[in-house]
C-alpha cells in the first residue's frame, strides 16, 4: 500500500506540534517530532530503503521513550547507510538533535553538515539547529542569519520569525525585534497573539 502525504496534510499535523511549542526543549524540535510522518513518502523504494525506513521509526521512537543507550547508535547507523536518501537525512537531523540537547554540539554539527537530501520543512529544522548551535558558540550574526531561512510554510516561517525576535531581544537588538512582533502582531496567523503578548510583556522597557 502506497501512502500519499500532500503538503496541506503535512502542514495540519506540524500545526498540530506547535500547539505544545511551549512544552519542548528547544525549539528545533517543532518540526522534527513530525518528520516521522514522512518515513511513508514512497513505499515502493528499493528494499535497502524500506529496511532503512523501518530502522529510523524504531529508533525515533525508542529515542522519544528514553533509549539513549541504543537509539542514537540505530539512528546513526541509518544514517551513514543512506546518506542519499531522504531517510537517512531525516535520523541524522533526528540524532543530531539528540547531540544537541545533550551539550555534544560538535556532533550535532557534524551530522547535519552530512544531512542534505532534505524538503522545504526538514530543511527548517536543520536551520534551527544550526542557529542554537552557532549562538551557543557566540556566533550571533550567524545564529540569526539562519533563521531567515523560509519553508513556504506559513506556520513554520511565523515561528522562525518569532524565533528571531526572540533572539534579538536577547542580545539587546530591541528596536529589530519589536519590528518583527509587531508585524507578526499585525499580520500573523499562528503567532500573531504570541507577538502581541510579547510585546505586552516588554512595554515601554525597550530602548
Amino acid at each position: 500500500m502506497k501512502v500519499q502525504l500532500n503538503e496541506e496534510t503535512f502542514k495540519k499535523l506540524l500545526d498540530r506540534v506547535i500547539e505544545y511549542r511551549d512544552r519542548i526543549l528547544i525549539g528545533t524540535a517543532v518540526v522534527v517530532v513530525a518528520l516521522v510522518a514522512l518515513v511513508y513518502y514512497n513505499n515502493t523504494q528499493k528494499s535497502k530503503i524500506a529496511d532503512s525506513e523501518v530502522q529510523f521509526v524504531q529508533g525515533f521512537y525508542a529515542l522519544q521513550f528514553g533509549d539513549t543507550l541504543n537509539a542514537p547508535a540505530l539512528l546513526l547507523r541509518v544514517h551513514n547507510g543512506a546518506k542519499n536518501s531522504r531517510i537517512g537525512s531525516y535520523a541524522g537531523l533526528t540524532v543530531g538533535i539528540y547531540y544537541y540537547q545533550t551539550g555534544k554540539s560538535d556532533m550535532a554539527r557534524q551530522v547535519v553538515d552530512a544531512s542534505r537530501k532534505l524538503d522545504r520543512l526538514s530543511k527548517a529544522t536543520r536551520e534551527l539547529l544550526l542557529s542554537d548551535i552557532a549562538l551557543d558558540r557566540g556566533n550571533v550574526d550567524a545564529g540569526v542569519k539562519k533563521l531567515d531561512y523560509r519553508s513556504g510554510f506559513k506556520s513554520i516561517d511565523e515561528y522562525l520569525l518569532y524565533r528571531k525576535a526572540r533572539v534579538l531581544m536577547a542580545i539587546g537588538r530591541n528596536k529589530e525585534a519589536v519590528r518583527i512582533l509587531e508585524d507578526l502582531r499585525e499580520n500573523g496567523e499562528y503567532f500573531s497573539r504570541a507577538a502581541a503578548m510579547e510585546l505586552g510583556l516588554i512595554g515601554s522597557n525597550v530602548f
